[in-house]
């Protein structure tokens, strides 16, 4: 049985209803973002000791170091892919009781 598609329908594409919406970018807010991040960041970094400070540049180093190695090929065919071919072109219906 249909039951989504009535729905939709109804809804949707028969509904004569209409809104319009306007969104309007906020120039400031990427600057406004960065500055309310960077405060935040250095009142984390002025409790940190000098020990824990180093043990994050080791973890970066190596986390930097881990990203510009290339996987080997064994590890890429460990990926899994999808084909369009895959996907079946037919809806599977879903029982709703």
């Amino acid at each position: 049985e249909d039951v989504w598609g009535p729905m939709i329908r109804r809804y949707f594409l028969e509904n004569t209803h209409r809104v319009t919406v306007e969104l309007y970018p906020d120039p400031a807010m990427s600057e406004r973002t960065e500055a309310e991040e960077a405060q935040r960041l250095a009142a984390i970094k002025e409790g940190m000791t000098e020990a824990e400070l180093e043990a994050v540049m080791r973890t970066q180093e190596a986390l930097q170091e881990k990203q510009a190695t290339p996987d080997t090929p064994e590890a890429l065919k460990c990926i899994p892919t999808l084909q369009l071919s895959d996907i079946p072109t037919e809806n599977t219906p879903v029982p709703t009781e």
